[in-house]
């Protein structure tokens, strides 16, 4: 593993047998030159690139930020994936660390700021929130005291867009909002408010992540279908399902995402469900 170029006293660009790397470690870069061998023991976090990616960039953007914002950034991925089973990117250290310093930076000045989204995110995404929570206790063990909570509902975006078993071509407040569209279709379908805080109206939204992953990747469920099954949920089930065309062509106008039979039969028994157990709470 050899020496491309120092980036800082923490950070250094490598090659590593034709690979090219940018590995992080507390004092990597000093008296670091190009062509020396790196002291892999020194090593704490690596980077890797593949010939399309702009490292120019990333190089850039890793210089502005400080070595213990990408530590805690660091320790908050290895928290939120080993303690919150979450399948995280590498990304995320990145692209939270990114966030932590312009988030300091405000905080200098005075300046906090409130997601708008506060609400739905903490209702569609329990397991990120939580998770974004706790790492707000790690920062402000580590970093700093008085970190605002108000951050909360920014880290929880970070982690969803870097979630890689629904990753999406979809913002996490895209996503946000798009569970939000539907569940108001829903509501005004049936004339009723669903409980956004039940373990129904959870597997809901999981259902729509995971139906949006899919979508973007060109991995609909098994268009075969029996088509009988499609015409006893039709008839069984008929205002459900009208619900789930609804939502469907909604998708369709907004992404241009083609929703199969199968795909709007699994819709209408999760809608069902949801309405169900709706009802049932309030009874």
């Amino acid at each position: 593993m050899k020496i491309v170029r120092r980036i800082n006293n923490n950070v250094v660009q490598v090659d590593d047998n034709g690979v090219s790397k940018i590995v992080v470690g507390s004092g990597l870069g000093f008296k670091a030159y190009p062509g020396d061998h790196i002291n892999t023991k020194k090593i704490e976090q690596t980077f890797v690139f593949d010939k399309n990616d702009n490292i120019d960039q990333f190089v850039k953007m890793i210089n502005s930020i400080s070595f213990d914002i990408l530590s805690i950034s660091r320790e908050i991925y290895n928290l939120c994936s080993n303690g919150y089973n979450l399948d995280l990117s590498e990304n995320f250290v990145i692209s939270l660390a990114d966030h932590l310093q312009y988030t300091l930076e405000r905080l200098k000045n005075g300046i906090t700021i409130k997601n708008p989204l506060d609400w739905e995110v903490k209702q569609y995404f329990p397991i990120e929130y939580k998770a974004a929570l706790s790492s707000i206790v790690l920062i402000k063990k580590k970093i700093l005291t008085n970190f605002p909570e108000l951050e909360v509902t920014s880290i929880a975006l970070h982690l969803i867009n870097a979630e890689r078993a629904t990753e999406t071509e979809l913002t996490g407040i895209e996503l946000t909002e798009l569970i939000s569209l539907t569940k108001k279709i829903i509501e005004y379908t049936f004339h009723l408010t669903l409980d956004e805080t039940t373990i129904s109206f959870a597997r809901f939204a999981t259902h729509l992540r995971y139906y949006l992953s899919r979508q973007l990747n060109s991995e609909s469920k098994d268009p075969s279908i029996d088509e009988s099954l499609t015409c006893i949920v039709k008839q069984k089930y008929s205002k459900e399902y009208s619900c789930a065309i609804k939502i469907t062509n909604m998708m369709a106008d907004k992404y241009g995402f083609d929703s199969n039979a199968s795909e709007i039969v699994y819709l209408t028994m999760h809608i069902t469900r949801l309405i169900r157990e709706n009802r049932e709470k309030k009874l």
